[in-house]
């Protein structure tokens, strides 16, 4: 079958559909990845490609400022402040409430302390201004949404899988005929804000004030509308979900899905010379993520600045590996005798000699600590939901938490000195690592996706004549 993976322009992303598109391809089928030039990684192309997949890079740079120029001036929906508000947890990276990881199972109406509707509602909207199809753009402007149902006639998929921030995937699939679903790289916020929205009223109206309009429903109609399509769920859940997150991690959201094993990928690269020797003494990774660097310079608000906490961990009797880049390298200065800064090392040839890691709480930087049972010290940079995991790889015994509450040089020590100290955190990781061997590789999930394509492939529908278009 012929496979159409529209990945979010992100590297962390990407990374994380890498070994499914592998899988697929091992098992003989076409795969390509589709993403959007210029919204985040100007290389995307050359990013897919370094991974050995098939490329194809939709739209230009110069799309997208006619866009934010759109919502500047109000011509793309925007939700009422009190639309989706479903809980009044964590509102985002800079919300000064959040207590870190450890504040208890049940935090606002959320479970399990969610990341809360508001960061979410950003994240949500500022993808769909980014891909909305506004009247009265600049001729020859295409929205998205065109360039993915032009590509998808071209190609023709029989499966489109689609980032769960890359909305329009799904009209394009239906215009082809093709099953979809949607990949979830983390816990389903969307589908549980869906549901939420569904179930409860808006907060905030006024007693015997008319009922708001679906905020999602609204957000979706002007694309669908393009099409000839009226809304339904698919169009924003998927017909089903190919879900990355453990499922003790998982929101409660009533909606089909394939759970599959997140294998870690974290590009290519030429093994140092350094790591072909092992270490003298324990190594430890600190590691700031490929998209968000674990925390600037301390500013009293649970910040921790890149010197600080190097010179804290200076005189331990440990190796540091520590990934910074030229910017915080400036800002470091002179750097302890037993740190080693580099700007990248890929975590699959760096971890396997490391006792401990100490990092931001990416999805993908866990999984890699899990795949190699290394004890892991999270910091969780609250984006999506780094709070969830570092409370999850914690509760295994696999490592340690520390929220912004508790955050300073100090603690960071004293947490990697126990990490390192008692051997009961490398059985849980080794435990944790069990854990995620139970879970189904990409590999094995490739025949239950060729089922589900099967029973939801429609085959090419009609002509295409008479479609609306803005320019």
């Amino acid at each position: 079958m012929r496979v159409m993976l529209v990945a979010f322009p992100l590297r962390a992303h990407f990374y994380d559909i890498v070994p499914l598109a592998w899988a697929l391809q091992g098992a003989g089928h076409e795969v390509e990845v589709v993403s959007q030039f210029g919204m985040t990684d100007d290389d995307v192309a050359e990013l897919i490609r370094s991974a050995g997949l098939p490329a194809t890079a939709l739209g230009d740079r110069a799309d997208l400022a006619p866009l934010v120029a759109a919502r500047k001036a109000g011509r793309t929906p925007e939700l009422s402040p009190h639309a989706l508000a479903v809980d009044e947890t964590y509102d985002g990276p800079n919300d000064e409430t959040y207590d870190g990881p450890n504040d208890g199972p049940n935090v606002g109406s959320t479970p399990d302390g969610a990341v809360g509707w508001k960061w979410n509602r950003h994240c949500m909207a500022t993808q769909f201004a980014m891909t909305y199809p506004v009247e009265g753009l600049p001729a020859g402007h295409r929205p998205y949404v065109d360039l993915l149902v032009d590509h998808a006639r071209s190609f023709r998929p029989d499966l489109v899988v689609w980032d769960t921030l890359c909305f329009p995937a799904a009209i394009a699939a239906r215009e082809v005929g093709a099953a979809h679903a949607r990949f979830l790289w983390g816990r389903d916020h969307v589908g549980w804000i869906r549901a939420q929205s569904l179930g409860e009223p808006p907060r905030g109206t006024a007693p015997g004030a008319p009922a708001e309009a679906d905020p999602l429903t609204a957000w979706l109609e002007p694309m669908l509308e393009r099409y000839g399509h009226t809304y339904e769920e698919e169009f924003l859940l998927g017909q089903w979900s190919i879900d990355l997150t453990p499922t003790p991690m998982q929101l409660p959201v009533d909606h089909p899905r394939v759970p599959v094993r997140r294998i870690p990928y974290n590009g290519a690269a030429a093994l140092p010379a350094w790591l072909r020797e092992a270490p003298e003494r324990p190594r430890v990774c600190l590691s700031l993520g490929v998209t968000g660097r674990l925390r600037g310079p301390g500013t009293g608000n649970g910040e921790v600045s890149v010197a600080d906490l190097l010179a804290e961990l200076g005189d331990l009797d440990v190796d540091i590996v520590a990934t910074l880049t030229a910017a915080e390298l400036a800002t470091a200065g002179s750097l302890p005798a037993n740190v080693r800064a580099v700007d990248y090392v890929p975590l699959d040839l760096l971890l396997p000699t490391c006792s401990a890691i100490i990092h931001h709480g990416g999805a993908g930087t866990y999984a890699a600590a899990a795949a190699h049972r290394v004890p892991q010290l999270i910091v969780p940079v609250p984006k999506w939901d780094e709070p969830a995991l570092a409370r999850y790889v914690a509760d295994r015994g696999a490592g340690l938490a520390l929220g912004p509450a508790e955050l300073t040089p100090g603690t960071v020590r004293q947490a990697l000195t126990r990490l390192l100290g008692d051997p009961g955190f490398r059985e849980g990781a080794a435990a944790l690592h069990e854990e995620v061997l139970a879970i189904p590789s990409p590999r094995d999930t490739v025949p239950v996706l060729e089922a589900l394509t099967a029973r939801h492939r429609t085959g090419f529908p009609r002509s295409h004549e008479g479609v609306r278009t803005t320019a």
